[in-house]
């Protein structure tokens, strides 16, 4: 029954997902089975079940903030980054620099560096 009423009143409020169709369908469950009693007790009932269901759904959203806490995604550790390679030297003294021409070798060309 109370299914019933929450899927009624999701409909009426349109398509509203949240917690007051819950207390809403609660409420008119209440009443719905203290209907045979008489006006007051079925008052007293709806209210007493929308009570009910309002507790219910504070603590679970009270419960659900909590537990979020704990559940935040965290974003991935990136790999370093290498260095970036220093500018290309130009002039007289890059060429000493980088292992030729000139220099005590006698002339001798650059040789290659090690892969």
């Amino acid at each position: 029954m109370f299914s019933s009423f929450d899927c009624a009143v999701k409909g009426v409020r349109g398509g509203k997902e949240d917690p007051a169709n819950a207390i809403i369908a609660g409420f008119l469950t209440g009443g719905t089975l203290a209907f045979r009693s008489g006006p007051k007790p079925m008052l007293v009932s709806a209210i007493g079940c929308g009570l009910l269901l309002g507790v219910f759904e504070g603590v679970g959203a009270l419960i659900g903030r909590v537990f979020a806490r704990y559940n935040r995604p965290v974003a991935p550790l990136l790999p370093e980054q290498p260095q970036a390679a220093q500018p290309a030297r130009s002039g007289p003294l890059s060429t000493l620099i980088a292992g030729g021409g000139g220099g005590a070798r006698g002339g001798q060309a650059p040789s290659a560096a090690p892969a």
